[in-house]
C-alpha cells in the first residue's frame, strides 16, 4: 500500500530543490497564493537540453532510483517521474539524498524549465521555476500553488530524512572481493552484469555520492546498449579475453576490416580482398566528403585461391580521429597508390560504424575503470 505523505514529501522536495539550483535564490517565508491550473507545456528558458544532455541527465536519474519503481522521462525542457511504488521513511531519506546529489551536480539543471510528478492520485508540477511556484494538482481536480524554500518544504511535510554520517563511509572498492569481482567483470567486459552487481551494493549500503561506485556506473552506462553487438573470446593460452565485432571479424570480398581488443591494445587491419593487385601505399578517410586522414601506411599482401589476392594493413588510428569520423553521415575509406594514381573507395557500413565506435569506446572506458582502481588502492 502506498504511503502518500511520504511520497508527496518526496516529490515536493525533489520539485524545490531544482528550483533552487536553477534560481539560485531561496525564500524565508512560506505563503500560500491563489489557486492556479498547472501548465506543463509553459517554460520559462529559451535554452533547451540537447540529446546527449537528455540521455546523460536520465542515466543518473535512472540509476539512482534503480530500485524503486519509478519511470523517468528526460524531454527537451522538462523531467517527467510517475507511477512511484510503495516507500519507507527510511528509503525516502536516502532517495532524496541521492536525487539531490544528482541535481546539485547536474550541468543541466539550469536548462529544466519544469519538473512533473504523476501517480495514479494526483501530478505536482513545477509551473514556474524563477518565481518558486509549485503547482499541485489534486486528485478532486483543483491545484494549489506555493512558494517554498527547500527547509520549509521539509519540515510542512515532515520529512527531515535522517543524514548519513560521513564516519560510517563505505566505498565499493573498500572490500577486497568487490575488487576481484570487479577485475573479472570488466576485463571480460561484462557491463550488464556488473551494473546488476553495483546497484545491489548501493541497495544494500550507506552509499555517498563520492563513492566509486557511481563513477563506475557513469563509465558503462554508455556502452551497456551495445554488449548484445559484440563478441567475447578467451585465449586459453595466454588467458586474455578478446572482442571481435560482426562485419568486421576479418577481410573478405565484402568485408574491410578486422578488428580486435583486448585491454587497452587494440588492432585493426584494414584491407580488401579483389581480383587485381592495387598495391596501395596510403589510406584516406573522408567525412561526408571532406578528406580528414591521409597518411602512409606499410602494406602486405597475400594471392588467395579462387583467383584472388588480398592487401591490407596493420595499422591503428587515433581515438579522437574515429569518433570525430564516426559523427558524418557519410565516412568512406580509400586505399590509394600514390605512385599510380589510382584508388578503391569503400563506404563504411552501419555495422563497421558501429564496430569502430564500440571498439574506441570500450578501450577507453577500460583504461579510465582501471585506473579508478588503482588511484583508490593507491590512495587508501
Amino acid at each position: 500500500m502506498k504511503k502518500p505523505f511520504v511520497i508527496t514529501a518526496f516529490l515536493i522536495l525533489i520539485c524545490a530543490f531544482l528550483f533552487c539550483v536553477s534560481c539560485g535564490t531561496s525564500s524565508n517565508d512560506s505563503t500560500t497564493s491563489t489557486t492556479t491550473t498547472a501548465s506543463t507545456s509553459e517554460t520559462t528558458t529559451n535554452v533547451t537540453l540537447n540529446d546527449t544532455e537528455r540521455r546523460s541527465l536520465k542515466a543518473k536519474i535512472v540509476d539512482e532510483l534503480s530500485d524503486y519503481e519509478a519511470i523517468t522521462i528526460v524531454d527537451t525542457d522538462h523531467v517527467s517521474i510517475s507511477d512511484y511504488g510503495e516507500l519507507e521513511k527510511h528509503d525516502f531519506a536516502i532517495i532524496v539524498q541521492k536525487v539531490i546529489n544528482i541535481v546539485s551536480s547536474s550541468s543541466e539543471s539550469e536548462k529544466i524549465a519544469f519538473v512533473e510528478f504523476e501517480t495514479s492520485d494526483y501530478s505536482f508540477v513545477t509551473k514556474d521555476l524563477q518565481s518558486g511556484t509549485f503547482t499541485e494538482k489534486l486528485s478532486d481536480g483543483s491545484s494549489v500553488s506555493k512558494s517554498l524554500t527547500v527547509g520549509e518544504l521539509v519540515k510542512e511535510c515532515g520529512a527531515e530524512g535522517r543524514p548519513l554520517d560521513k564516519s560510517e563511509q563505505n566505498d565499493f572498492f573498500k572490500d577486497k572481493k568487490r575488487q576481484e569481482k570487479y577485475e573479472e567483470l570488466i576485463e571480460s567486459y561484462k557491463y550488464n552484469e556488473l551494473k546488476k552487481y553495483i546497484n545491489k551494493y548501493i541497495s544494500e549500503n550507506k552509499v555517498f555520492e563520492d563513492d566509486s561506485a557511481y563513477q563506475i556506473l557513469d563509465l558503462i552506462n554508455p556502452l551497456i546498449k551495445y554488449e548484445d553487438f559484440w563478441s567475447i573470446t578467451k585465449d586459453e593460452f595466454d588467458g586474455k579475453t578478446y572482442v571481435s565485432f560482426p562485419e568486421t571479424d576479418g577481410i573478405t570480398k565484402n568485408q574491410f576490416f578486422d578488428i580486435k581488443l583486448t585491454g587497452t591494445e587494440l588492432f585493426i587491419k584494414a584491407g580488401f580482398q579483389k581480383s587485381d593487385w592495387l598495391f596501395f601505399d596510403h589510406i584516406l578517410f573522408s567525412k561526408d566528403g571532406e578528406i580528414i586522414y591521409n597518411r602512409k601506411h606499410s602494406t602486405e599482401r597475400k594471392v588467395l585461391s579462387g583467383n584472388l589476392i588480398e592487401e591490407f594493413s596493420n595499422t591503428t588510428f587515433d581515438d579522437d580521429l574515429l569518433l570525430d569520423m564516426l559523427k558524418g553521415d557519410k565516412v568512406v575509406i580509400r586505399f590509394r597508390n600514390d605512385d599510380k594514381d589510382e584508388n578503391y573507395d569503400h563506404t563504411l557500413t552501419e555495422n563497421e560504424r558501429k564496430a569502430l565506435f564500440c571498439c574506441v569506446s570500450l578501450r577507453i572506458t577500460y583504461r579510465d575503470l582501471s585506473d579508478l582502481l588503482f588511484v583508490y588502492n593507491n590512495n587508501n
